[in-house]
């Protein structure tokens, strides 16, 4: 695992407009710090839902109507330049 190196980490994206065979930021030479922008797990999880059509920062309302934003994250934008 990468608990002690938690600061950076690897993702594959295809498909649903990305445009393919690029990499997107930068690590340190331990790949222990990002040298770039960074992008968080909230991120991935918000371009997953804009691909899928559904905006990341749609409320939904639980069991006990208590309203909750979807996602707080913000869409990787570089995937599809």
């Amino acid at each position: 695992g990468r608990d002690h190196w938690s600061g950076v980490f690897s993702a594959v994206f295809a498909g649903a407009g990305v445009r393919g065979g690029q990499f997107i930021g930068e690590s340190d030479a331990q790949a222990g710090y990002p040298l770039t922008r960074g992008w968080y797990p909230a991120d991935l999880g918000a371009t997953i839902y804009s691909a899928l059509g559904i905006p990341p920062a749609s409320q939904v309302i639980d069991r006990f109507g208590r309203p909750h934003q979807l996602n707080a994250g913000e869409v990787i934008a570089p995937l599809y330049s």
